[in-house]
């Protein structure tokens, strides 16, 4: 315990991992919410007030996660955020689109539905009460966030007890992304894994009778677009590259095929960043937008 802040206790224990550590903290808490955050990330002053009071305009609400923003090149002011900036590597810029498309607007969506699977994990805040319910955080699930969250659903549906996993759009926490193609592709190995395993885990929500739309919406388009959306998307490339080279279908549909597919990943991507632009009010400079068009050009070109 801090003798200069006498609320804030320290807890030293032996190396467990994340989720063990989650759980260590958790026998500690002493109030109805706690908070789960990565060591590497930066909030913003009003980042647990905003979480907070999704917990409190709605007493249903057993988690909520936050939007993600990418720290590279943006400035610290006493500790906190300061002027944000665009990362200069490409492969950072991809990686803020690819969350505006993948995550932001996706996780409201799915968040509206009652049917979110996958968080951001980052930064979360839990009631604590449905989580010890459940048991804890699982020291063997690499996604620890999504296998909990995954769990809340399946037994809080099975309890028949009314319950809501909110996502704050808001950017309340800040993080480096990788800006190297080596570093990018083994996070994105690692993440694809962590979700291999989060879905073999929470098999049982799958389609399940009292699954509702997490069973029904959400689990299969995480196993279809986000699990198996790679493999598909390449097969789809090298067989209809196959056909044409095979004289089985004509130059004029093989072509008319790559523009429909690039074609509608720059619709969507560019709709993400427009709409980050009018819903939020996004502070950022005309220029840096341009530049995040670029990107939505660029990313669909073989990223």
């Amino acid at each position: 315990r801090s003798p200069l802040h006498p609320n804030l206790r320290v807890i030293d224990k032996v190396n467990g991992g994340k989720a063990d550590a989650l759980n260590a903290g958790i026998n500690a808490a002493r109030h109805a919410l706690f908070c789960g955050v990565d060591a590497d990330f930066i909030l913003q002053r009003d980042s647990l007030r905003k979480m907070g009071r999704v917990f409190q305009n709605d007493h249903s609400v057993v988690a909520a996660c936050a939007s993600v923003g990418a720290a590279n090149a943006c400035a610290l002011k006493d500790g906190f955020m300061g002027n944000t900036e665009l990362p200069r590597a490409w492969a950072a810029r991809f990686q803020i689109v690819e969350h505006l498309r993948g995550f932001r607007f996706a996780l409201m969506f799915w968040s509206r539905l009652d049917a979110m699977l996958l968080t951001t994990g980052v930064f979360a805040v839990f009631r604590k009460e449905p989580v010890l319910a459940a048991g804890g955080f699982r020291s063997d699930a690499l996604s620890e966030n999504m296998e909990i969250v995954a769990r809340l659903h399946r037994l809080l549906r099975q309890e028949n007890k009314p319950y809501h996993i909110a996502y704050v759009p808001d950017p309340t926490c800040w993080t480096d992304v990788p800006e190297s193609w080596a570093t990018l592709k083994m996070q994105w190995i690692k993440r694809q894994i962590a979700r291999s395993q989060s879905l073999e885990i929470s098999r049982q929500v799958f389609l399940g009778r009292r699954s509702g739309a997490v069973g029904w919406l959400g689990f299969p388009f995480l196993l279809l677009f986000e699990w198996l959306g790679p493999l598909l998307e390449v097969l789809g490339y090298v067989v209809m590259t196959l056909l044409w080279l095979f004289g089985m279908i004509s130059f004029q549909a093989f072509w008319t095929f790559l523009l429909a597919v690039i074609g509608m990943g720059m619709l969507l991507s560019t709709s993400a960043l427009l709409m980050d632009e009018m819903a939020f009010l996004s502070e950022r400079k005309f220029a840096h937008t341009l530049k995040l068009f670029a990107a939505v050009i660029l990313e669909n070109c073989g990223y």
